[in-house]
């Protein structure tokens, strides 16, 4: 399962914002995403923390978000499981 510490960036392409939640969970955080498009879903990239390499391009919805900010793991949502999923997880 991927850790919070282990993403660099989420990017949100709709509206350019970057927030870094390599910072310790119990920061606040200044601005919230707009899941109002694309059917709720937001490109996500996964990055490690160290290189920047990417590690995969997936999809948040607003309960993904939710629950990526108070587990302090990285929770994505699935379009073909229609569900959300932690990375490494069995089917």
């Amino acid at each position: 399962m991927a850790k919070i510490s282990m993403l660099k960036d989420l990017t949100y392409a709709s509206s350019g914002m970057t927030s870094n939640l390599s910072q310790p969970t119990g920061e606040t955080l200044t601005s919230i995403p707009d899941f109002g498009h694309d059917e709720g879903l937001l490109p996500v990239v996964a990055q490690d923390v160290n290189t920047g390499e990417v590690l995969m391009l997936a999809n948040m919805n607003q309960a993904a978000w939710e629950q990526t900010l108070s587990d302090g793991e990285a929770v994505y949502y699935s379009r073909s499981r229609k569900r959300l999923w932690k990375k490494g997880e069995k089917q």
